[in-house]
């Protein structure tokens, strides 16, 4: 399945943001009058953040140009991730029995990354998460048209816009256990839109390791009582701590209590030593994913991060 030129093929990027006033106008009519104030601070942290000079931004590590890819870091014997959007978001790799690679959550195709994920094997399949992380999925289908699009049955049609979609994940299970994955978890019930965790069996040498993949409200990034000046855009967004994320509790979750739930419902999966995210650090160890069910924050609130 070689690379080929993205020139050869139809799959494009598909520009949602005219759905973006839909988004705010139902998150609006959800929230309480203090969860409605801790809106407005995010966006005019988020709007300030888009005015000023991406420059003065950079050298406060706010900067918003993609900078680039690192190579990408093994977690296990055939799973890798590459953090892109300056760290902001995860692609993970996913080498499968046939020697494909399973991409979740793409990156940018830059050459470097194109060159390092060529000595891993070629791209079988490519998972698009939710309609949050698909910006480039569209140019790794372009350079292997041969590879399997999955994505959340309820994003079919609109992901689908842009690139053909092979199955919903719900459905393909079958198809996807070449890469280890065993079963999903849907967040359907308090997200706005569709989007699933995976679960996934690798290994490390001769260990069985069951190991789970997040959804993109959830992330793992440090957290301290100097955030504001280390991290200031994670700060701004409440992109901090493990847990539901601010910004995605008051803009895409509908049932905060929904969300406990699920968190508790994966903490609760039983012989699970490793968690992934699409925003932040795994957590490793045994039991790993009971952190989910005791330390992590699930809130709107701008004085919980």
């Amino acid at each position: 399945m070689p690379a080929s030129s993205p020139s050869e093929h139809k799959c494009c990027y598909i520009d949602r943001s005219e759905q973006m006033p839909t988004f705010l106008s139902n998150a609006w009519a959800r929230l309480n009058l203090f969860e409605k104030f801790c809106l407005v601070v995010n966006l005019a942290g988020f709007i300030c953040m888009m005015l000023l000079p991406d420059a003065l931004l950079s050298k406060i590590g706010m900067g918003r140009k993609d900078k680039k890819n690192p190579a990408p870091t093994q977690i296990t014997a055939n799973i890798w991730q590459i953090p892109y959007w300056e760290g902001q978001s995860n692609c993970t790799i996913i080498k499968g029995k046939d020697g494909t690679l399973l991409l979740h959550s793409a990156c940018e195709d830059q050459p470097h990354t194109v060159e390092q994920l060529a000595k891993l094997g070629p791209v079988g399949a490519i998972i698009f998460p939710s309609l949050g992380h698909d910006t480039y999925h569209h140019v790794w289908k372009n350079r292997f048209p041969e590879a399997k699009v999955y994505c959340p049955k309820e994003e079919a049609k609109e992901i689908s816009r842009g690139v053909p979609v092979d199955g919903a994940i719900e459905e393909s299970i079958d198809a996807l256990a070449n890469w280890g994955i065993k079963g999903q978890i849907s967040c359907n019930s308090f997200q706005c839109f569709g989007e699933c965790a995976l679960l996934i069996e690798t290994q490390n040498k001769d260990e069985k390791i069951n190991a789970v993949l997040g959804v993109c409200a959830m992330g793992n990034k440090p957290r301290s009582l100097f955030s504001f000046f280390t991290s200031p855009r994670q700060y701004i967004l409440g992109f901090l701590g493990l847990g539901i994320y601010r910004m995605f509790a008051l803009m895409w979750i509908t049932d905060l209590d929904a969300a406990r739930s699920f968190l508790n419902e994966l903490g609760e999966l039983p012989d699970v030593s490793l968690v992934l995210f699409q925003h932040g650090l795994p957590l490793t160890g045994k039991g790993a994913n009971t952190k989910l069910k005791t330390s992590s924050k699930c809130s709107r609130s701008i004085f919980v991060f």
